[in-house]
């Protein structure tokens, strides 16, 4: 169709109002069709109805209709109130049991052990009352508490709050327990005893009586018995680790290495095995040593300081395996660390010191030796080391000797003393002494002596020369000089006593004899600038050759003739 064509304005006007009007005319037929669809769902049947039939005089409007339905539909507003309450009120139980309850409960307890700490009795029975509210279980909650007084070393305390529980039930089983511990701690064992029989009469033999037993037998140092009572209790509860970790510590203890490596293996394949840890660590260290691998050992032993650096022990172990293998600047290092914590170990001072006085480290030898002293003036050692400082070192002789007999009073039973002893009476000028303590030293037990056995026969023929046993010098001398090869500068020492020896027994030409053999070593050593390669070779031989010669040959002071060192003889 073709579109109608407008002459004038007039027309336009007309055509648009028409169509607005077509526009409302149709809104108005869709509302009345939404109207019948509604009342169509109220069920309003018009074939039902006639004219007469009653006529309904009150005609719900629609708004009102649609509200009434929703109503209807709608839960009551005190079904939802009551529903809230009753959530809230469950809320605030489960709450208060398992949160604030919980929580007032351990704060309260915790409350108590500070003022435990602290010796406040009445605050802790304060705080114990408001625990009690949140918890009325009384002989839990003193038991409880009495076994924090146990840990903190409290055992007086324990002993109080315990008693609380026996007068509420006198055979509450871990009260009977816990009480046994507590006399074990406070050392009486007849007690701790007499509560084990009463766990064993309540519940008969248990894991946690024969636990405590091995404990009492422990203390006493009954190790045998301890160790059997500890090996049924872990039988009657072999998950509970604190009975392994009692026999591996008694097995390292009795020297069966063997076995405690078997009960770490053991503890270790518990479902609650502790996790290895420094005593563990040095369990296996121990262990170890005994089997001399010292590289295991080692390794354990690092282990262990590692996960506990400020247990003094294990650097004092640690230093023992190094001192196995004479690795002493690492003993020395470990002994410094022990020190470090703990520093008043007056043995570990001794040692120490006389490991710098071997390093002729004199300072800190003089230092640590003085200190420990100071500390703990009965150690023998102490006195032994002294007394070699001041014989080699300070020349100290008188000093040295009585110290050297004061560590023999204190009873240090080592024969290498009376060498010492020689040495110093020697350079006192008391040369009976000096050879009485030589030859006890020489008829000794000599199996763990570090010196030179030939040193020792070369000092006691220097000690018949000078108590006018000739012969015998000269037969020691020649024992000595046969006993192995010699280097120059020592046999001219050789050659010289030996020379000497024979002249004080009157055999003049064998004296000239081995004076000259001395001399002819020493001019055989000489370049041609007459310079002499043995450094520190006496002019003595010379000396007492041209005496011997001479007309007024007479010895006025023997040290004058005699060679003393044949080398250093202190270890």
């Amino acid at each position: 169709m073709a579109e109608k064509e407008f002459t004038n304005i007039t027309d336009l006007l007309k055509q648009t109002a028409e169509t607005v009007q077509q526009k409302q005319e149709a809104k108005a037929a869709e509302e009345e069709t939404q109207i019948n669809d509604i009342f169509t769902d109220f069920d309003f049947d018009e074939s039902q109805t006639s004219e007469d039939d009653f006529v309904l005089e009150d005609v719900i409007p629609f708004e009102e209709a649609v509200l009434l339905q929703k109503k209807k539909q709608e839960v009551p507003r005190w079904i939802i109130v009551t529903g809230l309450t009753l959530a809230t009120v469950i809320m605030i139980v489960i709450g208060y049991i398992y949160g604030i309850r919980p929580l007032f409960f351990n704060l309260y307890f915790k409350s108590a052990i500070e003022a435990l700490k602290k010796d406040n009795i009445p605050q802790v029975n304060r705080a114990l009352a408001k625990v009690l509210f949140f918890n009325p279980d009384q002989e839990k909650i003193y038991t409880a508490f009495a076994l924090e007084c146990w840990k903190m070393g409290k055992f007086k305390e324990a002993a109080n709050y315990l008693e609380i529980v026996k007068q509420i039930k006198p055979y509450y089983f871990p009260m009977l327990n816990l009480y046994a511990k507590v006399n074990i701690s406070l050392g009486d064992y007849e007690a701790a005893r007499a509560y084990c029989e009463q766990m064993d009469r309540l519940n008969g033999v248990t894991a946690e009586s024969l636990y405590n037993r091995g404990e009492i037998y422990l203390l006493k140092n009954d190790l045998h018995n301890a160790v059997e009572a500890f090996e049924r209790s872990k039988m009657y509860n072999p998950e509970d680790p604190a009975a392994y970790l009692k026999l591996r510590r008694l097995y390292l203890q009795l020297n069966e290495f063997e076995k405690a490596l078997k009960v770490q293996s053991q503890l270790q394949s518990l479902k609650n095995a502790p996790p290895l840890d420094a005593e563990a660590y040095a369990a296996y260290g121990q262990i170890f040593i005994a089997k001399k691998d010292y590289v295991r050992a080692e390794r354990f032993y690092l282990k262990s300081i590692e996960e506990n650096p400020n247990q003094p022990e294990l650097y004092l172990q640690l230093a023992r395996i190094y001192k196995l293998q004479n690795r002493i600047d690492k003993v020395m290092q470990n002994y410094e660390k022990y020190l470090e914590l703990r520093p008043n170990d007056a043995y570990i001072l001794s040692d120490l010191g006389y490991m710098f006085y071997k390093k002729r480290d004199i300072k800190n030898a003089t230092l640590r030796l003085q200190k420990s002293l100071e500390l703990a003036p009965h150690i023998p050692e102490t006195h032994y080391y002294i007394a070699k400082l001041y014989a080699y070192i300070f020349k100290n002789y008188d000093f040295a000797i009585n110290e050297y007999l004061k560590s023999q009073e204190l009873g240090l039973n080592n024969n290498e003393i009376n060498f010492h002893l020689a040495y110093s009476f020697y350079y006192s000028d008391e040369y009976k002494k000096a050879l009485d303590k030589l030859l006890e030293f020489y008829n000794g037990d000599l199996s763990n002596i570090q010196l030179d056995t030939s040193i020792v026969d070369y000092n006691l023929a220097n000690m018949y020369i000078f108590n006018n046993r000739y012969n015998e010098a000269v037969n020691k001398y020649n024992a000595v000089l046969a006993s192995k090869e010699w280097d120059d500068k020592e046999k001219i020492i050789l050659y010289n006593n030996i020379g000497l020896g024979y002249e004080l027994a009157n055999n003049s030409d064998s004296a000239i004899s081995y004076y000259w053999k001395a001399i002819e070593l020493k001019e055989h050593n000489l370049d041609k600038n007459n310079q002499d390669f043995l450094i520190g070779v006496s002019l003595k031989p010379k000396k007492n050759f041209n005496r011997i010669l001479s007309n007024n040959p007479n010895i006025t002071n023997l040290k004058d003739y005699l060679e003393w060192d044949l080398k250093n003889i202190e270890n």
